[in-house]
């Protein structure tokens, strides 16, 4: 089955992918930096709160498979960054990687920022409802 299609949804979808594409290539310059790889900044990244520091809830914040996770906690326990907690499978993340953590969160802040710049607040929640919906649709495609 086919749909037919307004050349601005083809636009729209274009532009969403080389959005995408090109805030994927700043990250990883910016890992790049630091021997790292974009799976071992959406582990770090995540929320390191006491309850949400097992292997499924940092799989779900991070929105990687369970095996990138697992590899990716492997490699920054490997770096002394985070350490295999002592309570139900949970992880803690070590002075060193709540430094690294800090840069990398603050670098890419930086990086956004400077991607938003000028955009007013009411487009970027449109924008924003807008790439909601689409990856709404797509879940349940």
């Amino acid at each position: 089955m086919t749909h037919e299609l307004s050349n601005s949804r083809l636009y729209f979808a274009y532009h969403m992918r080389s959005a995408f594409l090109m805030c994927d290539l700043a990250l990883r310059e910016l890992l790049n930096e630091k021997d790292m790889k974009p799976e071992h900044f959406y582990v770090l990244q995540s929320d390191w709160a006491p309850e949400a520091t097992t292997l499924e809830s940092l799989k779900a914040h991070a929105i990687l498979p369970e095996a990138d996770t697992v590899q990716s906690l492997k490699d920054l326990i490997a770096r002394g960054y985070v350490a295999k907690g002592t309570e139900n499978g949970s992880y803690d993340l070590l002075p060193q990687g709540r430094i690294v953590r800090s840069e990398l969160l603050d670098a890419y802040r930086t990086h956004i920022a400077r991607a938003t710049e000028g955009i007013s607040e009411k487009t970027i929640e449109t924008a924003l409802s807008s790439l909601l919906t689409v990856q709404n649709n797509l879940q349940l495609a």
